[in-house]
């Protein structure tokens, strides 16, 4: 078993590149570096290739990391031996509703050629509770006066969830979502806060993706510990990380979408006999005064049922309509002439477009779009007719964020002393 990305020592990846063989656990970033920086090595490598799984096919039935990975997918294919039978292609998921799309993506050209294995359930029990929460009501209930200027709604809220969260989480290990980042330091330092209160070991941790690696791959450590930890995380520990097994998942606010809250609830009852558990947690505050009608509704926790209720009758979002994903296709034509060094347009058309993911990009328009990136001096074209990366073209692809299709926002870092506790986006 091999694992390759940004964090693994280059003395590992050599020796795998030296001897291939075995599994290997890798990005689709990962992946185009390879492509570009490894070009040598690409034969070894993936000339005897037998299978690619793709975990969580879900998450790449729709938008630009999708459609990247199954161009690298295509790319990688032109390396493999002749001799040796064609990669089996395999997609693992929970969360596809309509699986003609998955076999689609896993075989464009014969889908009915790709055989569905359904796991039809083990009768696993589902025990959910839904929590809604009207901050008045609480002010009024505890004593507190409304008009104090520290006296808030939301804090109420928070606290009467926080409350919850220690009495139910006690002496197991849980994952807890919510939907922003400030919302899970806030109630991980409230839960922590009520845990000291009542005599309780502090147990509750955080884990999002602007922590710091150290940060996280503590907190991951933690909840394998023999020690129970509930973590409040966003969609990091959602899916991929091995975190060991959970009793209960909690979701703050209205969850985004069925396949989201599927995947999460997911993370529970993986123990045999051991039932899913799911609490969802809203603020049904309303404003009493107000004359708007949808004002009076508790819009978060409507959502909330419906989402749960569609959930229950097994039915999840289809994955958006395809379109023509230029932005990305610029990417792998910078990337495809990288790994070449230099190739035809009519051969960078065939691998990508005809052959590739963009089939939806015809040739005029294929044209237009190298024509104005030889403008922009990303490509040339030379006397032979073949194009290479010009001076902006190769300044881009050297750029260390330049493997991923999408976009990374500017950050600023989070210090204590010397270490790097995580960033915070520029917006």
């Amino acid at each position: 078993m091999h694992r390759w990305h940004g964090d693994i020592d280059a003395s590992k990846k050599n020796a795998l590149i030296k001897q291939p063989g075995g599994v290997l656990l890798i990005t689709p970033e990962s992946i185009e570096s390879l492509l570009i920086n490894r070009t040598a090595h690409l034969h070894a490598l993936f000339g005897g290739l037998r299978t690619v799984v793709i975990d969580e096919l879900h998450a790449f039935l729709e938008g630009e990391r999708g459609t990247h990975l199954a161009s690298l997918l295509r790319r990688i294919a032109r390396y493999r031996d002749p001799k040796e039978p064609a990669a089996r292609l395999i997609g693992l998921s929970a969360t596809i509703g309509d699986r003609s799309i998955g076999q689609r993506y896993l075989s464009p050209d014969d889908p009915d050629a790709v055989r569905v294995i359904v796991d039809e359930g083990d009768g696993t029990e589902i025990m959910m509770r839904v929590h809604g929460y009207d901050g008045h009501t609480l002010i009024a209930q505890r004593g507190a006066d409304p008009n104090e200027d520290d006296v808030n709604t939301e804090s109420f809220v928070d606290a009467a969830i926080a409350e919850d969260l220690v009495e139910h989480c006690r002496g197991h290990s849980n994952l807890v979502f919510a939907n922003a980042k400030g919302d899970i330091e806030i109630m991980a330092d409230i839960a922590n806060e009520g845990c000291r209160h009542t005599g309780l070991p502090e147990s509750f941790l955080v884990h999002h993706g602007s922590l710091s690696k150290e940060v996280r791959e503590d907190t991951e450590a933690r909840m394998k510990s023999s020690r129970p930890y509930t973590t409040i995380c966003s969609s990091t520990l959602e899916m991929g990380i091995d975190i060991g097994t959970v009793r209960l998942v909690g979701q703050i606010g209205a969850p985004w979408s069925v396949a989201s809250l599927k995947q999460r609830m997911g993370r529970s009852g993986r123990k045999d006999g051991e039932a899913r558990r799911l609490r969802c947690y809203m603020d049904c505050t309303l404003t009493p005064e107000a004359t708007n009608p949808i004002s009076l509704l508790p819009l978060e926790l409507l959502q909330t049922i419906a989402v749960c209720e569609l959930m229950l009758e097994g039915w999840v979002e289809p994955p958006a309509p395809s379109v023509i994903d230029m932005s990305t296709l610029t990417h792998q034509v910078i990337s495809t002439i990288a790994e070449c060094g230099a190739i035809s347009a009519y051969e960078l058309h065939t691998r990508l477009c005809s052959e590739g993911p963009f089939r939806n990009v015809p040739a005029d328009l294929f044209a237009r779009m190298l024509r104005a990136l030889g403008m922009s001096d990303i490509i040339e074209q030379g006397a032979d007719g073949m194009l290479i990366l010009g001076l902006l073209g190769e300044k881009l692809r050297t750029q260390r964020d330049f493997y991923a299709a999408f976009a990374t926002r500017t950050e600023y870092s989070v210090r204590a002393g010397s270490r790097i506790l995580g960033t915070i986006p520029l917006d």
